[in-house]
Parts: structure tokens; sequence; C-alpha cells
């Protein structure tokens, strides 16, 4: 459990897009999106905002994304799209549970599930015959262990109050 909790302001529409197009710019700068141990920004990106605002990004917003990098990367199309809804499914269906634990906590839930969208990468790879190194399978390891960075980072609009005042605890 987090020891201190904030009452936290609603998240503006703006920042939610602002940080996915940050995500797609990260995926899409040349330096970063080749290679292959490098984590992919937006998934995080996309299993954070479904995990606390499953109303604002929702399962299709990350089915459309993924097709938006499909297409910018020239793969098989619909292969992101499977991925980040596979992940957007779980972060959907464990958000209720996952707002109780810390961000370190939510990374280790987020583990499994990074790894079966490895795995879905890994097989659709595979079955196009093209071999796939060993180091693909850090990926899910890296991200997991920069999701608690990332989540504060998200959450600092949301921190964030208008009026301070330091004789209220909250």
């Amino acid at each position: 459990m987090r020891r201190t909790e904030y009452i936290l302001k609603p998240s503006n529409y703006l920042f939610i897009l602002f940080s996915i197009i940050c995500g797609l710019a990260f995926n899409l700068f040349p330096m970063f999106g080749r290679i292959i141990w490098m984590p992919d920004l937006l998934s995080l990106i996309i299993l954070f905002w479904v995990s606390r605002e499953p109303y604002k990004v929702s399962i299709g917003s990350a089915f459309i994304l993924g097709l938006i990098m499909d297409v910018s990367y020239a793969t098989l199309f619909g292969e992101k799209a499977l991925e980040y809804s596979i992940l957007a499914f779980y972060a959907q269906s464990m958000q209720a549970r996952l707002k109780h634990f810390s961000f370190t906590i939510q990374g280790l839930h987020f583990l499994p599930i990074l790894f079966i969208a490895q795995f879905v990468f890994f097989m659709i790879h595979y079955l196009q015959g093209q071999n796939i190194s060993n180091i693909y399978w850090t990926k899910p390891v890296i991200e997991a262990l920069i999701w608690p960075i990332l989540a504060n980072i998200l959450l600092i609009p949301q921190k964030l109050s208008h009026d301070i005042d330091h004789t209220r605890p909250i």
C-alpha cells in the first residue's frame, strides 16, 4: 500500500493526447524505434491510461494506435494492434485492483502480460520464418522496471494543485 494518498485532479484529455503523441514520437524516432531491447513506450502509456482512465482510453483506441504503429513500421498489418489490444484488455480487467498497489508492484503485475505480448510478437515473426534473437525477452523486464518512473511522470499534472494550502494534508 502507498503511504501517502493524494486526491488527484481529473485527468485532462489534452494531457492524455499529449502523452500518447509523445509515446508515438518516441517509438517512431529512428534511433529508438529499431533497437530490439528498447522499451515500447507507447505500450506503457496505453497500459497506464487504460488502467487509470478506461472511459477515456480504451481497447479500441489501443487497437487504432497499434494500426498506426504497424503502418509506420511497415510490418504485418495488425501485429502491434493485436499486442496493444491484449495489453489494454489486461489493464482494463485489472484496473480496480491495480489502484491499490504501489507503482513497483503494478510493474510486477504487468510483467506477465508484457511477456505475453512479447510472445505474440515472437510467434508472429516465427510463423513468418524470421529468426528472433533472445535479447527480445529482456524487453518486458526493462518495461516493468521503467513502469514506476513513467507512472509517476504521468501523474504529475493530476497531483498539482491550483491553491496550495500548507495547513491541509491534502
